[in-house]
């Protein structure tokens, strides 16, 4: 502290000297008076110096000294530090949040469960027909309509999952059809085929609802076409309709489902006794069009 006040003096009195010379330096400089003799002399002018004090510091010089000499410690400098703004501390609370929620996910490991390639019978099918994606349950004859439907489906729904089969094989309807039979409707993507890869299994959880379920085949949609010039010398006897039907399924590979049925048989036999006609048209039921054009003669 005591210090402090001998600086202060020290800077008052070097003010007061420095004042004085400001002072000095602004008075004009007088010419001496010489008297001169009888012989004009000339003489040299008188130079102008500045004053110096010889042997003595100036206190300005002794002020900066001892500020060199002067501690660090002693000296201590205080900057206040400019106001935050409102948006600047927003700003930076949203960052210390960031930051946070990194270090935490950083801190967890993320585990991807493998989605296992399926079967390419059992993958996803696109552009499927709605007849693609049905299927039939066939019945006993003593089969009653009152099996509760809702609950036949959340069975074989809850065993395709056990089995194990991709998620898109699943049931979303189930009906009656007319001939007593209950058909399904699969979800987008599935068809029946997918289906009977659990054949056993589903009809297993089925019966325990309905036990007059005897079998799953996939739905299929059947056509009735007309077949003309068919031989009536060749079919037109007792065991000729079963022949017509395995000719039909042998050269043409499909499975069909009823016999072959005459046109007007009686008539087609008394005129072919007659020796009127030699062929006849019969009905045919089949499973894909393709095969209507098939004619037997």
């Amino acid at each position: 502290m005591q210090e402090t006040i001998e600086l202060k003096k020290e800077i008052q009195d070097i003010s007061i000297e420095l004042q004085k010379w400001k002072n000095q330096a602004q008075k004009p400089v007088s010419k001496p008076t010489v008297a001169l003799p009888a012989v004009l002399v000339p003489t040299t002018p008188e130079k102008k110096t500045n004053k110096t004090i010889i042997g003595k510091t100036p206190k300005i010089v002794q002020l900066a000294k001892k500020l060199d000499n002067s501690k660090p410690s002693q000296a201590r400098v205080e900057i206040s530090e400019p106001r935050k703004t409102f948006a600047e501390i927003a700003r930076l609370n949203s960052l210390e949040k960031d930051s946070q929620l990194v270090q935490a996910t950083q801190a967890w490991t993320t585990v991807v469960r493998k989605q296992k390639n399926l079967p390419q019978e059992l993958a996803p099918k696109r552009g499927l027909d709605p007849v693609d994606k049905r299927i039939l349950f066939t019945r006993l004859e003593t089969g009653k309509k009152s099996v509760v439907l809702p609950d036949l489906l959340l069975a074989i729904n809850l065993a395709s999952k056990k089995i194990g089969l991709p998620e898109h094989i699943r049931l979303i309807k189930l009906w009656f059809t007319p001939s007593g039979a209950i058909s399904g409707l699969l979800k987008e993507g599935a068809t029946g085929e997918m289906l009977l890869n659990a054949q056993k299994e589903i009809i297993d959880a089925a019966k325990k609802i309905d036990p007059s379920i005897i079998n799953l085949t996939a739905a299929e949609q059947w056509y009735k076409l007309r077949v003309h010039t068919v031989s009536l010398n060749r079919y037109l006897h007792s065991a000729g309709i079963n022949l017509l039907k395995e000719e039909i399924e042998s050269t043409t590979g499909l499975d069909m489902p009823n016999n072959p049925q005459w046109i007007n048989e009686n008539k087609a036999e008394e005129r072919f006794n007659n020796k009127e006609i030699a062929f006849s048209s019969i009905i045919i039921i089949i499973i894909i069009i393709i095969y209507s054009y098939c004619i037997l003669v």
